[in-house]
């Protein structure tokens, strides 16, 4: 499989297609993705969580702590968009998505001149 970074940037770029329609799933996407990708980026069961149970253990994660309150309040966005059907607007999801690919980007692994990545 594609390395966890590169497989979420793809996805990401994917919610094009979803960015004018309802809301929830251009969230349940995008959290999708991001949940995938922390899974396979740290090791820790992200998918199965809610945001309840997700937040706190992204505190132990190599997160900037703008980034990870910007990713708490995605993901509460996304609960409202999922479960009460809160229809937020496409420059509120294009801000959402540009975080995500902040904090993808922020969070890869960087790779040495050997070639094997640094966890």
């Amino acid at each position: 499989p594609p390395p966890p970074d590169e497989e979420a940037l793809r996805a990401l770029d994917g919610l094009d297609a979803l960015m004018d329609g309802p809301a929830n799933p251009y969230y349940s996407r995008l959290t999708d993705t991001i949940k995938l990708y922390l899974e396979r980026r740290f090791g820790f069961p992200a998918l199965d969580r809610t945001t309840t149970e997700l937040v706190p253990l992204l505190k132990g994660l190599p997160i900037d702590p703008g980034l990870r309150a910007a990713l708490r309040e995605l993901l509460e966005t996304a609960d409202l968009a999922k479960f009460a059907r809160f229809e937020s607007p496409a420059e509120e999801r294009g801000r959402h998505r540009a975080r995500a690919r902040e904090l993808v980007e922020a969070t890869k692994p960087s790779v040495p001149p050997s070639g094997a990545p640094v966890p």
